[in-house]
C-alpha cells in the first residue's frame, strides 16, 4: 500500500517522502476523511469470488456503499480484496479505500 500511496502523493505533486513522513501524511488525511464523514453504509453485496494464487488465497468482495461527507451523498461501486497466506486461517485487507480518502482531502472534495 506505501507504494501505492507514495506514487499517488507524487502524481498529484505533493513530492516523495520517507515511508515515516509518508505513514503520517496519510494518517492525516484519513483523520480528515473521518472528521467530514457524516454517514457510510453499504448498499449492496454484488458478488465474492475466491480463488488460489500460488501459496495464496485470495477473496474478493464487490459492493455498493453510500458515504456522505458534509451532507454531500455519492454512491460508489468497488471492490475488498482480502488475502491469506495462511490457507484462510488469517486475511489481510489490501487497500481499498486509503487512495481515495487521500484524492477527496487532498482535492477538497468535500
Amino acid at each position: 500500500m506505501l507504494v501505492e500511496m507514495q506514487n499517488y502523493y507524487i502524481k498529484s505533486g505533493q513530492g516523495n517522502f520517507s515511508d515515516v513522513t509518508l505513514t503520517e501524511i496519510i494518517k492525516t488525511d484519513v483523520e480528515k476523511y473521518f472528521n467530514k464523514l457524516n454517514k457510510f453504509k453499504v448498499d449492496k453485496i454484488f458478488d465474492t469470488q475466491i480463488e488460489d494464487v500460488n501459496d495464496k488465497v485470495i477473496g474478493y468482495v464487490f459492493f455498493e456503499y453510500s458515504e456522505t461527507l458534509i451532507n454531500k451523498s455519492e454512491k460508489i461501486k468497488t471492490m475488498l480484496t482480502l488475502i491469506s497466506s495462511d490457507n484462510g486461517k488469517t486475511w489481510r485487507i489490501q487497500d481499498w479505500k486509503i487512495k481515495d480518502i487521500a484524492d477527496k482531502v487532498n482535492r477538497r472534495l468535500y
